[in-house]
């Protein structure tokens, strides 16, 4: 199973991946974590400053990350960033919409993407918070659009004053009970 965390700078992604595998490992699970931006390319994609260069830089390193990452060596594969994120910040900066969702289509997709929804936790200059805000809106957007033209299912976490844990325990719930029965609609609290 593949699956994918998103959401905006600030909200916990990256201690959320950690904390679901972790417990998905206590429990017997075969997991690995990677982190978008994964290559040099994808890292250095944001110097750029056409969106439009910024969106293929990232993109050319999901793929990259897919030809390294064998899905099938591991019970899941938990992803830190998604094809989400590029759609919701490139087309945030000013990049076609339409454009992003088509350049996404030869990229493997998750089986499931959590997109954590709340402010950012954490106050920092580096966020500009009036941009977050549009960004956030625009994931709603992107989520459809996939969610649409590519099939993969997408559950929102509304996270306000939920800690890292309460996160984490949702997306093992819910991992847990599609391994079990992967035909069953499972709900996302």
């Amino acid at each position: 199973m593949y699956v994918g965390i998103d959401g905006v700078d600030g909200v916990g992604k990256t201690s959320v991946v950690h904390t679901a595998a972790e417990i998905l490992e206590m429990m017997g699970y075969d997991v690995a974590t990677v982190a978008e931006p994964y290559t040099e390319i994808g890292k250095r994609a944001l110097e750029l400053e056409d969106p439009y260069a910024q969106a293929l830089a990232f993109t050319l390193d999901r793929m990259l990350l897919h030809t390294e990452l064998n899905l099938k060596e591991h019970d899941l594969v938990i992803s830190d960033r998604t094809l989400l994120s590029t759609i919701a910040y490139q087309s945030t900066l000013g990049a076609d919409f339409d454009w992003l969702v088509e350049l996404q289509r030869p990229v493997p997709k998750p089986d499931v993407i959590f997109i954590i929804d709340r402010e950012p936790m954490v106050e920092d200059e580096e966020f500009d918070r009036e941009f977050l805000k549009k960004v956030r809106r625009m994931y709603r957007k992107a989520a459809d659009a996939v969610e649409t033209r590519y099939s993969v299912e997408v559950k929102w976490l509304k996270a306000e004053g939920k800690d890292v844990e309460d996160i984490a325990n949702v997306i093992v719930s819910y991992i847990r009970k599609r391994i079990d029965d992967p035909l069953k609609g499972v709900e996302v609290p």
